[in-house]
Parts: C-alpha cells; structure tokens; sequence
C-alpha cells in the first residue's frame, strides 16, 4: 500500500480462528455517569486533579470495583482511574506551549466521569487601559475564573458591569474591607459569567445529543456555582441543557434581606423595568425557587433491572 497511486477508502482487522471456538471479549463496565467540575473565581481549578482521584476512589469502593472484586481488573473492566492532564505552566512558570486545546491529556490509560469546566476572563485591550494595574494575567490576557473582587450574589449580577469599589468621595470598598489578602478594588464587566454559563449549559447539550438519559452532575465551588445556576436557566431555555444534579459548595449567594455597602455600590445597575439597586429578598428568593423547579423537572430515573444487567460485577457467558 505504500503506491502514491493507491487511494484507500478504507480498511479493517479482526481475528480468524482455526477451530470452531468463541473469542473472549472483556466488556467493560459503564461509567455511572458525568461529573461536570466548575472552579470559582482566581481559579484554573487547582482542586480537580485531588477531587477526581476521590472521586474516582471512593466509586470504585462504592460500585465494589477495587482489587479483588473486580471480575475483570484494570480500566479495561471497568475500574476508575483518573485522567492525568499535561502541566499547565512549564518549570519557570510560563504556560505550557505543549498543551493545547487538541492536546491537554496524557498518553496513561484513564477511565474517569469527570470533566474539567474552566471559565474565566479575557483583557480587551481597553480593560488593559482601565483596569490595567489590578488585572492578573498570563501570557494570553487570560485570568482563569476573573478577579476576586468581582464575585457577586446573585443572579442578575452576572448581566450587569463588574464591581464599583467607589463608596463615597474618597471612601472606597478597599477602606472597609477586613481582610488584607484580598483586596476589592474596581473590576471589568462581568460578561464573562454569562459566556461561561451558556458554554456549560451547552457542553450539557451536546452530553445530551450523545447519551440522552445519562445522569450528569455538576459540582461546584465558589462563584462557579453563579455560573452553574445560571447555565441551568439558559439550558432550560435552551431546551434539555439542564443536569440532573448540582453538589453548590460553599456558594455566595445571598439570601440576606440588606447589605449596607453591596446595595450603595449597586445603586446604578438594573434598569427601570427591574428597578436599580441590589437585588431585593424577594426576588433572590423567587430566583431560588425557580432554579428548584428546574431541577424537579430533572428528576427521572432508568429501569433497575436494565442498570443492573450492565453494571452487574460478575463474568458474562
């Protein structure tokens, strides 16, 4: 075949048996389903790579797919084991040149539910000339997860412009801040929450075109959780972009009646439809509501007995 002339169309392999025997096939055992992790903000996810060996960990002993009970051992049958991804930075601390959106996994056999979600902020160039001083970005412009400062609680916020630190005259946020390690000073638009929550409602529609009734779960952490909440409302327009469960850890949103400087800093954003000024306990309320009724509406379950003659731990005649 090594004629330029020659054109293949196509080929194939498989084996051929000189008696009249069977060919024993190891039938690995299903996933039980997609875990969508979302970091927050100053993040690029330092917490998935330890959250995935847990998890891939504790299902193994769940789903009794350990060493010794395994009919068929190795990922081969059906056993975790977690992805290992390429470094992002290099050893002086620039990023990675080998890693790229067609190359980011290494060449080790994996067989893990888990997805990696990241979001965060691009610099425009006026950003740069705005904010320039307090931006933290790589070699791209890119801050994974956007500026600290610029977390918000709730919803709406995500549509409107980034935080306004100005208090009054020469009153800033930064003044009454009781931390020092995290500083709150003015921030871009906070845009980027929006494009992230419709790239995971989406990443959740393609999953669906896929595999239709496999079970996905979101976890996460910090505003990532904003922007899972979001994606559940924008898949749900969208149509069949919703996951089946959300794990919120440690999510800001707040279901305070009143928040002294939050609401003066937000005394512009809304509009005249919504009203102006922090969103009221009502409406975060009503918004809590609603996202739970999209998740009601995800609650479904497959046939036991179809689950288990896939996933049953035993050998198959």
């Amino acid at each position: 075949m090594d004629d330029p002339t020659v054109i293949t169309l196509g080929d194939g392999s498989g084996s051929t048996l000189l008696n009249e025997s069977y060919l024993d096939v190891v039938m690995q055992l299903p996933l039980p389903g997609i875990v969508i992790f979302v970091h927050g903000v100053n993040s690029d996810g330092e917490w998935f790579q330890a959250a995935e060996e847990g998890l891939c960990a504790g299902l193994n002993k769940r789903l009794a797919r350990l060493d010794g009970q395994i009919v068929h051992a190795g990922v081969e049958g059906g056993q975790l084991k977690p992805v290992s991804y390429l470094s992002d930075l290099t050893a002086d601390g620039y990023l990675n040149p080998q890693k790229t959106s067609k190359k980011f996994i290494g060449d080790d056999a994996h067989f893990s539910p888990v997805i990696h979600f990241r979001w965060g902020y691009k610099a425009s160039a006026s950003d740069m000339q705005t904010y320039g001083d307090a931006l933290y970005l790589n070699e791209k412009d890119y801050w994974g997860g956007g500026p600290f400062a610029n977390g918000c609680t709730s919803i709406p916020d995500l549509w409107e412009g980034g935080l306004n630190d100005q208090l009054f005259l020469w009153l800033h946020a930064q003044h009454l801040n009781p931390t020092y390690d995290r500083m709150v000073y003015a921030c871009p638009h906070r845009g980027y929450y929006v494009v992230a929550a419709l790239r995971l409602a989406r990443l959740i529609g393609e999953i669906r075109k896929k595999q239709p009734d496999v079970p996905v779960t979101i976890v996460c952490h910090s505003q990532g959780n904003m922007v899972s909440i979001a994606a559940a409302f924008l898949g749900d327009k969208l149509g069949n972009c919703v996951a089946n469960s959300y794990v919120l850890c440690n999510p800001p949103y707040s279901l305070l009646k009143g928040n002294a400087v939050e609401g003066w800093t937000q005394l512009s954003t809304g509009s005249e439809k919504t009203g102006y000024g922090r969103q009221t306990y009502d409406a975060r309320i009503g918004t809590l509501r609603n996202f739970f009724e999209i998740m009601r509406q995800q609650a479904k379950a497959q046939p036991a007995d179809v689950i288990d003659s896939f996933c049953a731990n035993e050998p198959h005649d």
